[in-house]
């Protein structure tokens, strides 16, 4: 016989089971926002969040001459509130993109004011990574510690190509597509490249196409949306890029999803015809900047996946939150997002986090379905127990009936 036990805590795991693939299916998830302030500085700008919750971006602090204030790059800790500020050195500092070793990329100036490339790790600090003599910069980096930015070529004067550094930071020119300029975005785990290269014969960022580097350093053109120009500005480790492209409209600027099965894919408008994106995570959600005419300076900024397509941020927070004019920097493989928001009037760092938090429901559910697990043996064990216990005493009386009759 089984425990009463048993079943009650059955029919619980089914009923949040239910719950929360309803709560999945509904059209988007609800978010709770948490101030993140400044980051340590007057104003502050978040660029990436790895899924540890560790936060990178830039924080504009006062250099002590007047109202005047300096870059500086940051790491934040959203679960302990510890922060790191200046990691590349004092001077104009700012941190790209972080993996899930901790490792950050960003830039900062030498003493001579030209722009370098860092990679910052917790135990070993700053290391300044190799560039040809000129202007570099690190936009972002993968697991492994591979590494993707941009450096001004030797012999040239402002004129830069997308690079490469391997995991002992060896560096490598990826080329562009005929032109002038290249730049490299972002890089996933499986060692795919992706950025903006300028078409052949031009050094004009209105001429740029999306592209994308291989392992190997092969470089193809993602073309565009009918217009002049499109940037690929992220990609996930299933290999789907993101970015934006102009279309045949001059001046309308659409978001787009590419994938090596369906090309690329104009993802359309909602509200205005510009659209930027800034993250994707490995779920392929995605999150951006709209440019509305009424910001001209700014936007709003939006949630996109494939089964909700837009919404808007700002409807998927707590009514009266205080919160407007939110822009979105990245979004992590839990739908994590950070970004800057004005709240009381000021611009500070901002956290979303989907309500129930995806780890908490199936760390829930994880624990309900083994407490169901020690429930269920705690019963036939009992049950066991009661058996072996009825057995010794049947077996006792027929013990105790044999002496009498002997």
């Amino acid at each position: 016989m089984r425990c009463f036990c048993f079943y009650m805590i059955k029919r619980i795991v089914i009923v949040l089971v239910v719950l929360t693939i309803s709560a999945v299916a509904t059209a988007a998830p609800q978010y709770a926002i948490t101030d993140l302030g400044t980051l340590g500085g007057e104003w502050c700008s978040p660029r990436a969040i790895n899924n540890n919750g560790l936060i990178v971006g830039t924080a504009y602090v006062p250099t002590g001459y007047e109202a005047d204030t300096e870059p500086r790059a940051v790491l934040l800790d959203s679960v302990s509130g510890q922060l790191n500020l200046r990691l590349f050195g004092d001077c104009f500092g700012s941190a790209k993109d972080i993996n899930a070793t901790g490792q950050v990329v960003g830039s900062f100036r030498d003493e001579l004011y030209i722009d370098k490339a860092g990679l910052w790790e917790a135990e070993q600090g700053a290391t300044m990574l190799p560039d040809f003599g000129g202007e570099v910069r690190a936009w972002g980096l993968n697991d492994l510690g591979q590494i993707v930015g941009r450096a001004e070529v030797p012999g040239t004067e402002y004129c830069h190509h997308a690079v490469f550094w391997d995991k002992n930071q060896v560096l490598k020119n990826l080329g562009t597509l005929g032109g002038a300029l290249s730049e490299a975005y972002d890089i996933n785990n499986a060692g795919l490249i992706i950025g903006s290269a300028a078409i052949p014969k031009t050094n004009d960022y209105d001429f740029n196409h999306a592209v994308i580097w291989d392992t190997d350093g092969n470089i193809t053109d993602l073309g565009t949306l009918g217009g002049n120009y499109s940037y690929s500005m992220v990609v996930n480790d299933r290999g789907q890029v993101a970015g934006s492209a102009e279309t045949s409209k001059r001046g309308e600027i659409h978001p787009f999803l590419w994938d090596q099965t369906n090309g690329m894919v104009d993802l359309g408008t909602v509200g205005s015809d510009i659209f930027w994106i800034n993250g994707i995570n490995n779920e392929g959600q995605m999150v951006g900047i709209i440019i509305l005419p009424e910001y001209p300076d700014g936007g709003e900024s939006f949630l996109y996946d494939d089964e909700t397509g837009f919404v808007d941020l700002m409807t998927l927070l707590p009514e009266k939150s205080g919160w407007s004019r939110l822009g979105a920097d990245d979004i992590n493989d839990y739908g994590q997002i950070v970004g800057t928001g004005t709240i009381n009037g000021e611009s500070h760092a901002f956290l979303m986090t989907p309500i129930p938090e995806p780890m908490t429901v199936i760390l829930l559910l994880a624990g309900l379905i083994g407490i169901q697990a020690k429930r269920r043996q705690y019963c036939l064990t009992t049950s066991r127990r009661r058996k072996a216990v009825s057995n010794r005493k049947i077996n006792w009386r027929q013990s105790r009936r044999s002496c009498r009759n002997t």
